[in-house]
């Protein structure tokens, strides 16, 4: 499943208050807003289940994903569990920006629970909240997070600033990553 339209105010039961994927896969590789997404238990704006996702910034002219006020028990933003099906590679977090999401248990932007390891590269997280892992909750996941060379989904002034930045993330234990 392709994704790039905007998904906003959406609600569920159980999981994925935009999108719940169980097995198959998820590519958000445009322009795409998430924002007041909820559900009562994974992923306010996306569910994984046993599924593949890429999540990323295909160029300089192309905004990144951005995930905004998305709330859940597990995943504030994106929730992703159990083990891949290889139609892609290692799930990818590449070039978004998650602002203000929440979790009232794990990972207040992105849950990962029992899921192979994910990269997150050029993302930033400003303002997340969760009990663990203000951020990012990662199980048992041994997952990268890292800044390329040469970061291409933000501009700033600054160049001593990184593209992957962890700012006013706020939880219990672990305010970035847990």
């Amino acid at each position: 499943l392709a994704f790039g339209q905007a998904q906003n105010n959406r609600r569920a039961g159980n999981r994925g208050g935009a999108v719940d994927i169980v097995g198959g896969s998820l590519d958000v590789s445009a322009e795409v807003v998430f924002t007041g997404n909820s559900a009562e238990v994974e992923g306010g704006a996306i569910n994984i289940s046993s599924a593949d996702l890429a999540v990323r910034s295909v160029s300089n002219e192309v905004p990144p994903a951005r995930f905004i006020d998305n709330s859940a028990q597990f995943g504030g933003a994106i929730q992703i569990g159990g083990q891949t099906t290889g139609a892609l590679p290692n799930p990818t977090i590449d070039g978004a920006v998650f602002e203000n999401n929440s979790a009232t248990g794990l990972g207040g932007a992105v849950g990962l629970l029992g899921t192979a390891d994910v990269e997150i590269v050029d993302t930033r997280f400003i303002g997340n909240t969760a009990n663990n892992g203000g951020a990012i909750y990662s199980q048992t996941s041994e997952s990268f997070i890292r800044s390329s060379s040469d970061c291409r989904a933000f501009d700033f002034e600054d160049s001593d600033r990184y593209c992957s930045e962890f700012r006013d993330n706020v939880a219990d234990v672990g305010s970035a990553v847990v």
